[in-house]
């Protein structure tokens, strides 16, 4: 049960639905002004290196990725670390490469990567509204 617009509601389905309203404004993209950057003189990649950043990714850079992140870091809400994806490599490495290699050559995610679970933490006791 939340409070609404100063009335309580009880659905869940409603009040699911006024949580995912809440959260859609509070990180919807905002116009931002971009700024000028044409008088800082900034060095500019040389072609080699730009024509670089358009090659295909190779299995070894995704690789390396992995080991450079943080073992004890969970990429995902499934709780598998760094550490269990580097010690499970030779059983699912080769989904890994195929998943980013996919996603760099079709330029989109499946839906199910953007899945989120969101548990609301009281803000305050007796928290009545989406925002406590």
């Amino acid at each position: 049960m939340v409070q609404v617009n100063g009335s309580m509601v009880e659905d869940p389905k409603e009040v699911e639905a006024h949580i995912i309203h809440f959260f859609k404004v509070l990180y919807s993209k905002q116009q931002m002004v971009q700024p000028d950057l044409t008088a800082l003189q900034l060095e500019q990649l040389s072609v080699q290196h730009s024509q670089q950043l358009e090659d295909e990714v190779s299995h070894n850079e995704v690789k390396d990725a992995v080991w450079d992140c943080d073992p004890s870091k969970a990429p995902g809400y499934d709780w598998y670390n760094f550490k269990f994806v580097r010690m499970m490599w030779d059983i699912i490495g080769s989904d890994i490469i195929k998943f980013v290699v996919e996603f760099f050559t079709s330029y989109s995610l499946p839906k199910a990567v953007n899945r989120t679970w969101v548990t609301l933490i009281p803000k305050k006791i007796e928290a009545k509204e989406i925002s406590d």
